[in-house]
């Protein structure tokens, strides 16, 4: 299989979502290479352009699937972008820090530092709000909208309980006499 969807033919990928707002749908297409068969997206968050930490030419979008979340940073005007995608099984602890025209989301990911992800994560929000006081572990998505911050928190502790329960508790096979 073609690495990130290259070469693959992407006007012919499907995807699952209840979300209606076309400006949502349009960035779903964009990643839809990057979905897993039957992975549903649930949100949608752009960073915003104009709040503190946000970005004025080139916002993150951040995706919350039922399995991952997923942020795309676009550079270079939309020329180029980088995308990591952050399995819940690898988030310990997600807190919503609340600002006053906008929110960050901040999550314990200590997989993060072996998976390579983390120095992406870092590049991508290098200049998006102040992170100091986060621990190594810790990564923050900066300057998302309130009401699309909190439902992103809720989206992600679902998946986290979700991964929880399927480690604490794995399906015995029966066998029978």
């Amino acid at each position: 299989m073609p690495p990130l969807g290259f070469g693959r033919k992407q006007e012919f990928q499907t995807f699952t979502t209840d979300i209606t707002n076309k400006d949502d749908l349009k960035e779903i297409k964009k990643i839809r290479y990057m979905l897993n068969p039957n992975e549903e997206v649930f949100v949608v968050a752009r960073q915003s352009r104009f709040k503190p930490g946000g970005s004025k030419f080139t916002p993150n979008v951040v995706f919350g699937t039922d399995r991952r979340i997923i942020i795309k940073d676009p550079s270079i005007l939309g020329l180029r972008e980088n995308v990591v995608d952050i399995p819940y099984d690898m988030i310990s602890s997600i807190r919503l820090d609340k600002g006053v025209f906008s929110s960050n989301v901040i999550f314990k990911a200590p997989g993060l530092i072996s998976s390579g992800r983390r120095g992406t994560l870092d590049k991508m929000m290098e200049g998006y709000g102040d992170k100091r006081g986060l621990a190594e572990e810790e990564g923050m998505i900066a300057a998302i909208p309130k009401n699309k911050a909190e439902e992103l928190v809720e989206i992600i502790r679902n998946g986290i309980d979700r991964d929880r329960e399927v480690y604490h508790h794995p399906q015995v096979e029966q066998l029978h006499p």
